[in-house]
Parts: structure tokens; sequence; C-alpha cells
């Protein structure tokens, strides 16, 4: 499991749900590579969720950011999955947990939207420590 994903588990408790998907973003941002996979496919995840294409095609995400090597099982996804926050369905399809659907759309997608228009040395959301390449 992701380093940063288990201190955010640890810290957070049910009931917690803005504050430990930021939590998770922090960890995802601070660990981000230059190609921006996760933060790339999790702003993917999260426009084509509010379209209303739920649960979203892994194929609609790769078509969406353009990336194609990452697309085998996790679709760019695999913090949000392994923090219990994302759901992979049947037939490479992927689902926002109910209970934190609020959180995702509402304070991390605005937060994703304004990192993605900075460049990547400027940071943004960050409180959780690097782990260097074990992270996003």
């Amino acid at each position: 499991m992701l380093v940063y994903v288990e201190i955010c588990k640890a810290k957070y408790v049910k009931g917690k749900e803005v504050d430990y998907a930021k939590c998770v973003l922090a960890g995802i941002i601070a660990n981000e590579r230059k190609d921006r996979i996760v933060v790339r496919a999790t702003e993917a995840l999260l426009d084509l969720t509010k379209q209303g294409n739920c649960p979203v095609l892994c194929e609609h995400i790769l078509n969406r950011t353009q990336f194609e090597r990452y697309g085998a099982g996790k679709c760019g996804l695999w913090p949000w999955m392994y923090a219990e926050i994302v759901d992979k369905t049947p037939g490479k399809k992927f689902l926002i947990r109910q209970q934190c659907y609020d959180a995702m759309q509402g304070t991390i997608f605005p937060l994703l939207k304004r990192h993605l228009g900075r460049s990547t040395s400027q940071g943004a959301v960050s409180n959780i420590p690097s782990q260097g390449n074990n992270g996003s």
C-alpha cells in the first residue's frame, strides 16, 4: 500500500471524507511524476462522472488523458483505489464510492483544476511527505 494512503487512513475517521480525500490528494501531488498520470486520470474520472457517465469505463479515461501504457488494471487511479475512495467494477469500469462522491466533486475536483493550472514545481495542497518513486 502507498505510505501516504496509510497515513491518511490512520489520521481520518469515517465522516471526515473531505479531509481524508484532501489528505490523499496531497500525497498524490507530493509524489506525482512529470506525466501527472494520477492527477490527469482523477480529473477525467471526476469530469466524466459529473457528466453522468457512471460507472466510467477505463477506455474513456484513457481517451481523455491520452496515456495508454498505464491503462491495464487500475487506469491511473491506484491511489484512490488503495484509499477505498474509488472502486473498480466488472468490465474495467470505475466508480467513486457514494460516501466520498460529494468530497470528490465538491472539493477535490476544484483543487485538481487549480493544480493543473500550475507548474509541478509550484506544488499545491501538500502536507504529506514524499515517498519517491513508490508514490503515484
